[in-house]
């Protein structure tokens, strides 16, 4: 029962975030991130770094607590892509807003891509988090949305692996563990070395099971 009622004080403590701040910055994202950790006692290691002044953010996908582990593991900023349907939901659907989360319609991948590009096109700074797995439960998808972007904008792409989040946040439970996440950041690729096939392989060599 400890990991069910970890969930229900990480969601209130989540709430609790979102009710204090008018607005939700960067900032109060990563002091949130730095209280879950400390409360719920789970580490997360970096391995490398994330530089430059705009890139693309390509990791493996297990679980919600990626996002967690990306935020603990850069100082850059991140900017995220998520499906339109979880800006319905309270608090968590503010806290997107707030901080700009680019919400695309998964099922129409036109539509998704179309939306990317407008962003890309736009002043942004930092590294765009693309999950080239789609959805958590696709362990070897492949949806290379983000490399076609990265080469159209010449972009670098930094492979990013995350071990044992699914552990941490298991998907489809109302659950959160205590435990240890590792995060390695690869050297990054340059899209222009490589074509799409190859610079797919690249990253599934890199950070897929």
């Amino acid at each position: 029962m400890r990991p069910f009622f970890n969930f229900l004080g990480f969601a209130l403590l989540t709430a609790s975030y979102v009710l204090k701040h008018r607005r939700i910055d960067e900032d109060v994202v990563r002091l949130w991130v730095d209280d879950v950790l400390k409360r719920f006692n789970i580490e997360v290691i970096c391995d490398g770094c994330l530089e430059g002044d705009r890139f693309v953010i390509m990791p493996n996908h297990s679980s919600y607590f990626d996002i967690l582990a990306l935020y603990r593991c850069s100082r850059v900023k991140l900017n995220w892509i998520a499906k339109k349907e979880l800006f319905n939901i309270p608090f968590l659907g503010k806290a997107m807003r707030d901080i700009g989360v680019i919400g695309v319609d998964r099922q129409n991948e036109k539509k998704a891509a179309a939306a990317l590009l407008r962003f890309v096109k736009g002043d942004f700074e930092g590294g765009i988090v693309i999950f080239p797995q789609g959805t958590r439960k696709n362990k070897q998808a492949f949806k290379r949305g983000g490399v076609l972007i990265a080469k159209k904008k010449n972009l670098p792409i930094y492979p990013v692996r995350i071990d044992n989040s699914g552990a941490i946040m298991p998907v489809g439970k109302l659950a959160l563990n205590s435990g240890v996440v590792r995060v390695k950041v690869f050297e990054r690729i340059i899209p222009s070395d490589h074509d799409e096939a190859e610079t797919e392989n690249i990253i599934r060599d890199l950070v897929y099971d």
